[in-house]
């Protein structure tokens, strides 16, 4: 999902089958030979490890990791990247909200038993303007109370 600076969903992929990774599923969407991302700050999980290296991008706003190490040696962040890591959890914060909004929908959250995947792809469509919906008129709602 690409989420603009209101918070509107901009972009949801279309579903895929079994279990795939995120970053996978971002390749396929977004070939690396394009640069989608070039004038944009992208904050992303560590779900998209490598992403750096394979986009152009204005900057890149990834957590960092701990590293794995052998058994009774420190594997601890320093001080100072674990206050990079909450800065960013505090940006992700409004991401994770903007899904929530999608999961609002129950027919997102729940199992359906619908197999035609062109439309269960349209349901997530109509679940974003829904959502996007949602948040405009509560933008407009609020600005009407102000007046």
């Amino acid at each position: 999902m690409i989420k603009g600076q209101d918070s509107a969903v901009l972009y949801v992929s279309k579903l895929y089958d079994g279990t795939i990774n995120d970053y996978s599923m971002l390749k396929k969407e977004f070939p690396p030979s394009i640069q989608w991302f070039e004038n944009k700050e992208v904050r992303i999980d560590l779900g998209f490890q490598g992403f750096a290296t394979d986009y152009r991008c204005q900057r890149v706003r990834i957590p960092h990791k701990r590293k794995r190490v052998a058994k009774g040696e420190s594997n601890a962040l320093s001080a100072e990247q674990v206050a990079y890591n909450k800065e960013v959890s505090s940006e992700r914060v409004v991401i994770e909200h903007c899904i929530g909004r999608l999961k609002q929908m129950r027919f997102i959250q729940q199992t359906i038993r619908i197999h035609r995947r062109c439309f269960l792809n349209q349901l997530v469509g109509i679940a974003a303007g829904l959502a996007n919906f949602k948040l405009s008129n509560r933008f407009i709602q609020t600005t009407d109370l102000q007046d």
